[in-house]
C-alpha cells in the first residue's frame, strides 16, 4: 500500500496528540514533525480562558498556587524534552514553530513538498494559505463524532452534555473550525464512562482511525461526507463555572453528566468539594409522608454514600470525593466533617 508523504503537526503536550505519532509513522511517509513552542502553548491556553483556581481552606492560596504552577511547568518541560528525544530517535526532522501561519513557516513547509498535512491536538488554527500547501489537503483528528462537539475539549463536552455516542473523527480542515468533510469515524457507546475512561478509550481507538485514513487516501473512489450543520454543536473550553453542581437548577441526570465529565464540584461548609463518583437512584428509605426537602439537602448517609435530593425529586448518591487534593470515599468525608442528614450542599 502506498505511503503518502505527510507533515505531521503534533500537539506534543497532549496525550491525545501524541497517541497519533506511532500509527502515523507506521502508515505514512513522515517528512517532518512540527510542534509548537512554549509561547504558542501559552497563547493557546490563555485563549481558552479556563485557568484553574486552586484555593482550599487552611492552605495559603498564594503558596499553593505557586507550588502547582511550578509542578505544571516542570511536567511540561519534562514531556517536551522526552518527546523531542523520541522524535529524533525516529530519525524524523522536527521543527518547533511559534506561528505556523507566518510567512516564514509557510515557506519552510512548502519546500518540504508534502502530499498531505495531518494534525492532532495542534494548539493553533490553520490559515487558508497553510491549508493550500499540500495537494491532498489537510486532515485533522478530532476526539468526538463530528458534527457533535466541535471546538475545544470535545471529550469533556460529550459527557457534560449527555451525548449517548462518542468516538473519533478524521476530517478535512477548512478555515471554519471542525466543519470540513468527514473522511472516517470510529464510534462507541458513552454509557457509564467517566472522563479518564473515555480518554483512554479515545487513545486506544486512534490507531484504527489512522489506518482508515490511509485506506481513504489510497482509494481512487472514496468520497468524504459533508457534515450536517443542523446537527452540529460547538463549545469553547470548559471553565470552572461550567463544572459547578447547582442543585437548584439542574436535574439529576445533568448533575451526573457533570460528575462523569470530571472536576465537578460543590461547596460544603465553605469547602470546595470535587465529586469523583456518583450514581442516581429513584427512591430513598427516608422519603415518606410526602416530605419534600429543598434540592441539595442530604437526606441519607449510608454504606453507599451521601444521598442528596435533586430538583426532579430523585437522588444523587455521592460515592467518592476529593478535597484538600486527596481522593476519599464518602464515608471518610462524612466522618471527617461530622456531616449530618438535613444539611444542604450548595
Amino acid at each position: 500500500m502506498n505511503a503518502p508523504v505527510v507533515i505531521f503537526l503534533c500537539g506534543d503536550r497532549s496525550p491525545y496528540g501524541m497517541a497519533h505519532l506511532e500509527p502515523i509513522i507506521e502508515h505514512f511517509d513522515v517528512k517532518a514533525i512540527i510542534i509548537a513552542d512554549d509561547d504558542r502553548w501559552k497563547t493557546f491556553r490563555d485563549s481558552l480562558g479556563g485557568g484553574e483556581q486552586y484555593v482550599y481552606r487552611k492552605t495559603p492560596p498564594r503558596l499553593l498556587h505557586i507550588v502547582i504552577t511550578i509542578l505544571k511547568k516542570s511536567i511540561a518541560l519534562y514531556r517536551s524534552i522526552k518527546h523531542k528525544t523520541k522524535f529524533r530517535k525516529l530519525g524524523i526532522p522536527i521543527m518547533e514553530l511559534n506561528d505556523v501561519n507566518a510567512s516564514g513557516s509557510i515557506d519552510i513547509i512548502s519546500k518540504l513538498s508534502p502530499e498531505l498535512l495531518v494534525s492532532a491536538a495542534y494548539p493553533q488554527l490553520f490559515g487558508t494559505e497553510l491549508l493550500r500547501i499540500a495537494p491532498g489537503g489537510a486532515v485533522n483528528f478530532h476526539p468526538s463524532l463530528l458534527p457533535r462537539c466541535r471546538g475545544a475539549h470535545p471529550h469533556y463536552w460529550c459527557l457534560a452534555t449527555g451525548e449517548k455516542q462518542g468516538g473519533v473523527t478524521a476530517h478535512y480542515m477548512t478555515p471554519q473550525l471542525d466543519s470540513g468533510d468527514i473522511i472516517a469515524q470510529c464510534s462507541f457507546n458513552l454509557e457509564g464512562l467517566y472522563y479518564n475512561e473515555l480518554y483512554k478509550k479515545i487513545i486506544k481507538i486512534t490507531p484504527k482511525l489512522v489506518h482508515k485514513v490511509l485506506n481513504f487516501v489510497n482509494s481512487t473512489n472514496a468520497l468524504a461526507s459533508p457534515q450536517k450543520s443542523v446537527e452540529a454543536t460547538i463549545f469553547r473550553n470548559d471553565r470552572e463555572i461550567h463544572r459547578k453542581l447547582d442543585f437548584n437548577t439542574m436535574e439529576s441526570q445533568k448533575l451526573l453528566n457533570l460528575v462523569r465529565a470530571g472536576r465537578s464540584y460543590l461547596f460544603y461548609n465553605g469547602l470546595q468539594i470535587y465529586i469523583e463518583q456518583a450514581v442516581v437512584v429513584d427512591n430513598n428509605r427516608h422519603m415518606l409522608n410526602n416530605i419534600k426537602p429543598s434540592p441539595g439537602t442530604i437526606v441519607d448517609i449510608n454504606e453507599d454514600g451521601v444521598v442528596v435530593i435533586t430538583l426532579d425529586q430523585t437522588f444523587l448518591i455521592i460515592k467518592k470525593v476529593r478535597w484538600r487534593i486527596k481522593s476519599k470515599k464518602s464515608s471518610s468525608w462524612v466522618k471527617k466533617c461530622n456531616m449530618n442528614i438535613g444539611e444542604v450542599l450548595v
